[in-house]
């Protein structure tokens, strides 16, 4: 990406530190919308037996998570048009968006992978020391 971008020292180093900062800002969002869905998946799970009050708490939590992974994907690009040329922020979001379908297709390939190598596993036959016991 910074060879793309073709930045200069300085730019380069800026727009690190903004990268670096909406890298932060989206892991830590995601991770507190992954336990406000499993703490969803858990309500859901006890079905009537949870209070609607709590359920809706919590759909609203993962909404305004959803809304702040937005509000920070918003700021990113302000925070980039300080530094870099339009066609630079757009070969930005070109890049992120084809890194993260890229990486999904790597990990649905190694979990196929691992899937089908699964029928191929033959477990050993035990050890002579197991025969004995």
């Amino acid at each position: 990406l910074l060879e793309d971008l073709n930045l200069s020292k300085e730019k380069s180093d800026a727009f690190i530190k903004i990268y670096d900062a909406f890298i932060e800002q989206e892991r830590n969002l995601h991770r507190e919308k992954r336990d406000a869905f499993k703490k969803l998946v858990h309500m859901s799970a006890l079905g009537d037996e949870m209070p609607d009050n709590s359920i809706m708490k919590t759909l609203d939590q993962v909404n305004e998570i959803d809304m702040k992974i937005v509000s920070n994907h918003v700021s990113f690009i302000k925070d980039m048009e300080k530094k870099l040329a339009p066609a630079q922020i757009a070969r930005v979001v070109v890049f992120e968006q084809n890194f993260q379908m890229k990486m999904r297709e790597k990990v649905f390939e190694f979990r196929t992978k691992k899937h089908k190598m699964k029928q191929f596993y033959v477990p050993s036959p035990p050890s002579w020391e197991e025969d004995v016991e």
